[in-house]
């Protein structure tokens, strides 16, 4: 009886620890806004492209982002229906060498401001290697400006903007 009850306390426990962690996890990603400009490119570039079929390869759903120490940490796996993936240089090139396809990923860019307005950029890459290199073709990518809304104590997305090469 001694054994359940240690047992049950363990498992609530753990229970407690990982709901407290994956809320904080919530709310931390909501004042991201690496995590919102991100999402905001994620849904535009599905709503503008992920019905053209230019590109058979691309899928936008399913998208690879360029892991970044200092930008991706702790970014979500998932915003709404569409799958992140973070994937650093090597691990892009194990899956380059595996299907010897390109593979289409996002680069996040550091923040930069002017005047009042933060800016972020994400690139999209074709990802290959080859002779020992590894070689990122730019097709386009996404600008997301954020301004701070006094009424809502919080930066808003005031322009967002796709552009291509």
């Amino acid at each position: 009886m001694a054994k359940q009850i240690i047992f049950l306390m363990l498992l609530l426990g753990f229970h407690a620890f990982s709901t407290f962690s994956q809320v904080k996890e919530t709310i931390n990603n909501e004042g991201n806004l690496y995590a919102r400009a991100l999402s905001a490119c994620l849904s535009k570039e599905a709503e503008e492209f992920g019905r053209l079929e230019l590109q058979p390869r691309s899928n936008f759903a399913n998208r690879v982002v360029e892991q970044n120490n200092f930008l991706t940490d702790k970014l979500p796996t998932k915003f709404g229906d569409i799958r992140v993936e973070y994937l650093d240089a090597d691990a892009l090139r194990e899956r380059y060498q595996k299907t010897r396809q390109q593979i289409q990923i996002l680069s996040l860019r550091p923040m930069k401001n002017k005047g009042a307005t933060l800016k972020i950029s994400i690139a999209d890459y074709w990802f290959s290697y080859s002779k020992n290199s590894y070689n990122y073709a730019l097709e386009g990518g996404c600008n997301v400006d954020f301004k701070f809304d006094a009424v809502q104590e919080n930066f808003v997305i005031a322009k967002l903007d796709l552009w291509g090469v």
